[in-house]
């Protein structure tokens, strides 16, 4: 099915969903601008149907901005996801704390923890796959939250990183 001349539209003047439509959608991103906006808005409600019909541990490692922490709320109230919060546990609960945000059925994975990111940099330089990076590297890159989500994701702890 072609969309024609609406969805070229809605391209051009940032209409279009980002990475993931329903998250986007759910963030108030989807924005309806003339031709095309009823495809869009259609468009956006089956993304997150689908979405729901099959909710996914989404890592959100950018925890300090206040929009990071509200998406997060509304895509577990809504139930698109479960969002796995990737910062340090202090950064996390200072943000919700100033947004107020519950962070119920949240769940919170700290960066700092040496245990566990130790622990992690082995079961990613372990899983057999050739690396680019020495063990040290890749222990010194997971001190950056959007490092340590991505490795969650690679090792399927998540499903995807936002």
């Amino acid at each position: 099915m072609t969309y024609g001349r609406g969805v070229r539209y809605a391209y051009r003047n940032g209409s279009m969903p980002g990475r993931c439509g329903a998250m986007a959608a759910s963030f108030g991103r989807a924005k309806s601008k003339g031709k095309g906006s009823w495809i869009m808005a259609g468009l956006v409600e089956k993304l997150i149907e689908d979405a729901k019909g099959c909710p996914k541990r989404v890592a959100l490692p950018e925890c300090e901005a206040d929009n990071t922490l509200l998406a997060a709320r509304q895509v577990l109230d809504d139930g698109i996801g479960t969002p796995v919060l990737v910062s340090p546990r202090e950064v996390i609960e200072e943000t919700a704390a100033r947004v107020n945000v519950s962070l119920e059925g949240m769940e919170i994975v700290d960066n700092t923890d040496e245990a566990a990111a130790d622990a992690l940099a082995e079961r990613y330089m372990s899983t057999g796959t050739m690396r680019l990076i020495s063990a040290k590297g890749a222990r010194r890159k997971i001190k950056n939250p959007m490092y340590y989500a991505m490795m969650m994701e690679e090792l399927g702890d998540v499903d995807c990183t936002f």
